[in-house]
């Protein structure tokens, strides 16, 4: 390796590597090395000559424990250690005082030690998807912290020393065990972004009042029965979730927010919606299924829209009742029997499918399930789950306007090509594709900030737009 010498970045992914040699503590100068998704338990104790090393990634390894060659790497800005077989912190990790970014999600962590509060300079901190049932105080010591993500843990309450995070711009909290709304949220009014999906929260405190720069509000999958006047103070709101609720009311004065793009009030008990909402100028996708919604009332609300009171017609879904015509191709989707698709372009065809006959019953369904778009392609069908074993995707020129979040079950997915349709924004459900390489999105109407976001998601991950 002697000629390598000056090397600055090494990348060696999904090799199936077992073990580093010896020789790269040789390579002195670099500063960059990326050995995600191979088969390392150990680090080579010559690995603590990169006295240079700023950025280490070894996502997706077999490691149990943090390597201690890691305290040798003085200089070490960003850690990854996500998806491995981690079960605790070393006591000395509070001694890596170099550290901005942590990411040690989709591990087996049951708790984040005090010596967390040691790393001053942290900025970003990932322990998604573990099972850590509390968080320490000392994590108020955290004051450069811009994002925390605990979400998929087993955490019940936060900390008061929250509040001292005036930095923290993006918090997620989905997939936990809280019941009620974190009260010291409120202290938190630098947050952009803030998801609490899928816990078990009843109700939202008018404290939220205080968050006038968020931008994103996901509290999808609780049992929220109403949407009170305090959602008029958050002027920033670019995208509200609010799927899977128990939704009965939302408040007239949501119309307020004239910066809405994404209001998602799918899955709840909404008779009807307050017609306020039709002032609103960009909003561009409204997710209606699930919803008590007569026909009648439906085409009411459609017409505020068709009448050019938005700069842009939202996206409209709104399921009828099932049609006993298309059982028997809802049947073939769930079967799983599908192994690759690319709509209106490429279908499988190992089951001796005849094709035309096939397309003709494809369409009908989607004439069946999205009666006001009679257009074959303009909808992915939400049972992309099935289909777990494609590694490259192209749904290029398919004419989608939103990506079902049954996206998230594609983990093999490596290149998704989406490029030239109408897409606004995309599920946080993108997350587990912790695999996905590239993603092109070009020739789609995505936002900056929705751009932002999916890079800090897919940190690994070349986006195209």
């Amino acid at each position: 390796m002697a000629y390598l010498q000056s090397l600055e970045k090494l990348t060696i992914e999904e090799c199936g590597l077992l073990a580093l040699p010896p020789a790269i503590g040789k390579l002195d100068r670099l500063k960059i090395l990326n050995l995600p998704d191979n088969n390392l338990s150990v680090l080579p104790e010559e690995i603590g000559n990169l006295i240079q090393l700023e950025v280490l990634n070894l996502n997706g390894n077999k490691f149990q424990c943090f390597p201690d060659e890691l305290q040798k790497l003085v200089q070490l800005q960003e850690l990854d250690l996500s998806r491995n077989k981690i079960m605790s912190f070393p006591s000395w990790i509070g001694k890596m005082s170099t550290l901005t970014k942590l990411n040690v999600g989709v591990n087996r962590l049951l708790c984040l030690p005090v010596e967390i509060g040691s790393l001053l300079k942290l900025e970003t901190l990932d322990v998604e998807d573990n099972y850590i049932g509390s968080i320490p105080e000392e994590i108020g010591h955290l004051t450069y912290l811009t994002s925390l993500n605990v979400a998929e843990n087993d955490l019940n309450s936060l900390p008061a020393t929250i509040s001292k995070l005036h930095a923290l711009q993006i918090l997620w909290l989905g997939i936990n065990q809280f019941v009620s709304f974190p009260s010291v949220i409120k202290e938190l009014t630098q947050l952009k972004k803030l998801g609490l999906p899928n816990n078990a929260i009843k109700d939202i405190p008018e404290e939220i009042r205080n968050l006038k720069d968020l931008q994103i509000l996901d509290l999808s999958a609780n049992q929220l029965t109403y949407l009170d006047d305090w959602i008029k103070e958050l002027l920033s709101l670019e995208a509200l979730r609010l799927k899977k609720n128990q939704l009965q009311y939302i408040s007239p004065a949501i119309g307020i927010l004239k910066n809405i793009q994404e209001l998602d009030l799918s899955e709840n008990q909404l008779p009807n919606l307050p017609d306020t909402i039709r002032t609103f100028p960009k909003l561009s996708r409204l997710p209606l299924y699930g919803n008590p919604i007569s026909d009648e009332t439906f085409a009411e609300i459609e017409s505020w829209f068709a009448e050019g009171i938005v700069r842009t017609k939202p996206i409209l879904y709104h399921v009828p009742r099932p049609a006993p015509d298309v059982y028997r191709l809802n049947e073939l989707f769930h079967s799983g029997k599908l192994e690759d698709v690319r709509l209106g372009i490429k279908i499988a065809q190992t089951h001796n499918l005849e094709v035309q006959s096939f397309l003709d019953d494809l369409v009908l369904l989607f004439e069946w399930m999205f009666p006001e778009e009679h257009i074959f392609r303009v909808y992915l069908y939400e049972q992309l789950d099935r289909i777990f074993t494609i590694d490259e995707l192209d749904l290029s020129h398919c004419g989608l306007t939103f990506i079902p979040t049954q996206i998230e079950y594609l983990t093999h997915i490596k290149k998704l090509y989406l490029s030239n349709n109408k897409v606004y924004t995309l599920p946080a459900e993108i997350k587990a594709l912790t695999q996905l390489e590239f993603l092109d999105l070009s020739q789609n109407p995505v936002t900056d900030i929705v751009l932002i976001e999916l890079q800090s998601w897919l940190p690994y991950c070349k986006i195209i737009h």
